[in-house]
């Protein structure tokens, strides 16, 4: 895999999701959520990254339009070489949608630390 562009990158919600931020190297794991709960994925990643490990994160807000997307594209977002995900959601419809994505899917008000022992379970495959 090549070196992608490390930072924080502008809100793209026309592409239905999106990275937010990348880290430097290869992620360990993508964090994702809808906009609203950015604020969470960031508190993750800082609990994730006192352990040694790296998260991309990224708003998913359409599905559907994020499938409409460039292969490309979307492999820029969930890069198949990144199978550890898990995301955060608000209602049943996220729920269902991000559940496609990946299969640590947790509710937007679990607790950080439970999200992270989660994350870390998605990082070693379990």
């Amino acid at each position: 895999m090549s070196e992608t562009k490390h930072g924080s990158f502008p809100a793209q919600p026309e592409m239905g999701a999106y990275v937010l931020r990348e880290p430097k190297g290869t992620p360990d794991i993508i964090l994702f959520a809808n906009a609203n709960r950015v604020d969470e994925l960031y508190g993750i990643a800082d609990i994730l990254a006192v352990q040694g490990y790296t998260a991309r994160i990224a708003v998913v807000s359409s599905k559907e339009r994020f499938c409409q997307q460039e292969i490309g594209y979307r492999r820029t977002v969930f890069s198949p070489e990144i199978p550890a995900r898990l995301a955060l959601y608000q209602n049943p419809f996220e729920e269902a949608m991000f559940r496609q994505l990946s299969r640590h899917v947790l509710p937007w008000d679990t607790s950080r630390s439970v999200a992270a022992a989660e994350a870390l379970a998605a990082i070693r495959g379990e």
